[in-house]
């Protein structure tokens, strides 16, 4: 399989590229080679747990991890790569071409975000403001690869809502 490893040296990794102030809002992840829907692109099975913040990612209901280079992802309404948390895989979920810029939909991972923020995206789908999966509506998370934890919480937030109806 060809994907790469979590490692002190990704900066100097041949199939990713980071770019410091590529972008007015700071660094973003370059594709170097191109992947085909589905490929894996990285994992971070050595990803270290960390408090949450604007860079890490949520990976279980009170879990967050720190991805390194990978934490130079940005955020798309329309993203080219998914989060499997329980995987710990970054996937391609479309056709990716050398010079890309990698992003995912941060509420597929992100339950409620250290740092909201007005989306920039400029996608026809854009969702407008990204706080987390909590403010969205199931139709709108049901157009994304949305991690399992997710859906569970989801679940027990619909369930709240019955029971207190």
């Amino acid at each position: 399989m060809n994907s790469l490893s979590i490692t002190p040296q990704l900066e100097d990794h041949p199939a990713l590229l980071v770019r410091k102030d590529a972008l007015a809002y700071g660094s973003a992840l370059y594709a170097r080679r191109a992947y085909r829907p589905g490929e894996v692109i990285a994992r971070f099975d050595d990803a270290s747990d960390a408090a949450q913040s604007y860079l890490t990612v949520q990976v279980g209901p009170e879990r967050h991890v720190l991805l390194d280079m990978l934490g130079n992802l940005n955020h798309s309404c329309r993203p080219n790569v998914a989060i499997d948390a329980d995987a710990r895989t970054v996937t391609a979920c479309r056709a990716i071409l050398p010079g890309d810029m990698l992003s995912f939909f941060y509420p597929s991972t992100e339950w409620d975000m250290a740092r909201p923020f007005a989306c920039q995206c400029g996608e026809p789908e854009c969702v407008g403001y990204i706080a987390g999966a909590r403010y969205l509506s199931t139709d709108t998370l049901s157009r994304y690869k949305v991690s399992p934890h997710i859906i569970g919480m989801i679940g027990a937030a619909l369930a709240g809502q019955r029971m207190d109806s």
